[in-house]
């Protein structure tokens, strides 16, 4: 289970304070099958990320299996992605050279 407490995500845009993701409150029981929609710009993504660990919240709580990732250092939440999730990026980032096959094997 993964779940996100009032989880938020701000950034600065030169002078301006950018909200990504406010007070998201979402739990994703194991085996749920979810789908984020919404307009361009709307926060699909930088959800994503929190709930993948690739960012941690600015403010608020994620945890998978009832581990924060704020409790995790780098490395942990690096190994939790390579065993736990998996990601089809918006832009494909793959080595042009290498099969489909290669690329997925370079990952490992």
């Amino acid at each position: 289970m993964i779940e996100a407490k009032k989880a938020t995500l701000t950034y600065q845009d030169k002078d301006r304070t950018v909200h990504a993701c406010k007070d998201v409150d979402l739990r994703v029981e194991d085996g749920e099958f979810l789908g984020i929609l919404g307009p361009s710009g709307s926060g699909k993504s930088s959800l994503l990320y929190l709930l993948s660990s690739l960012k941690v919240p600015t403010s608020g709580t994620i945890a998978y299996q009832g581990r924060c990732f704020r409790d995790m250092n780098d490395d942990e939440r690096a190994m939790l992605r390579l065993r736990e999730f998996g990601f089809i990026f918006q832009h494909s980032h793959l080595i042009g050279y290498l099969t489909a096959v290669e690329n997925i094997l370079a990952a490992a």
